[in-house]
């Protein structure tokens, strides 16, 4: 079985890569709490560009320690597989959940309307009303790169590297959920204002666990396959889901 050449592949890491990858995983972070400070105090975006440097730290680590590309789930074997269970439980996941939220924020956010308020402190700001086809194309390159940052970074890099620390498959992809939770609050803390106990803690009853769940799902789609186009597509439509609206601000100006 595919699943059975992901356990294989991952099972022979050591300490040190498992030290690398929490390294790595750091220095991500906080390029993207730089990014934030970037982006509040001098209204300069470089998410996307910082999006790709995260990936190149990752590929120059890989190069560094003479590792194949596949090793992080960039393979044509089982790719259109893959592909293929990404797309139909993100569509369901996308589409089930539109219905369900119909009347939500993100519903004004997918129809070009009014965007919500983004509060930083007791500042709010507002976007207009633009027409969907005037932002969604720059939006999707925006998600599409900073999913791809992601899944790369944590469920090809960072999971796969920490078995050379911890043994127990379910204790690393514990481990590496809490991570993907905690990834960007220190972006966060920058983004709304708050200290990084009090993000972390208004964090915990909805978005961590919704996030934890998320992650758990992405490791399944890419342990299905041993390939990160089912998790990065999934991604997508899970961003599109739940941040259409601050997709949408990011290129209206906000800030």
């Amino acid at each position: 079985m595919i699943m059975e050449d992901y356990s294989r592949m991952h099972r022979y890491y050591d300490k040190a890569s498992g030290l690398l990858a929490i390294g790595i995983f750091a220095v991500s972070s906080l390029l993207f709490y730089l990014t934030g400070l970037l982006w509040r105090h001098q209204s300069i975006r470089v998410f996307i560009p910082a999006s790709i440097f995260s990936i190149a730290i990752v590929l120059m680590a890989m190069a560094f320690c003479k590792e194949e590309i596949r090793s992080v789930g960039i393979s044509l074997r089982g790719v259109w597989k893959s592909a293929l269970l990404g797309l139909t439980t993100g569509a369901a996941f996308f589409f089930s959940m539109r219905l369900i939220l119909q009347a939500s924020v993100f519903e004004r956010a997918y129809g070009g309307a009014e965007i919500s308020r983004f509060m930083t402190n007791d500042r709010f700001f507002h976007v207009a009303e633009t027409p969907f086809l005037s932002w969604f194309p720059q939006a999707f390159v925006f998600v599409l790169v900073t999913v791809i940052h992601q899944e790369i970074l944590m469920r090809g890099y960072v999971q796969t590297r920490l078995n050379g620390l911890i043994k127990s498959e379910l204790a690393t992809t514990a481990i590496t959920g809490f991570m993907f939770v905690v990834f960007f609050m220190p972006l966060h803390t920058v983004i709304i204002g708050e200290s990084f106990s009090w993000v972390f803690g208004a964090s915990i009853p909805i978005q961590m666990i919704w996030m934890f769940c998320l992650h758990c799902w992405l490791h399944f789609l890419y342990r299905t396959y041993n390939n990160l186009a089912g998790p990065i597509i999934f991604h997508i439509f899970f961003t599109f889901h739940s941040n259409a609206a601050l997709a949408h601000s990011f290129y209206m100006g906000i800030g």
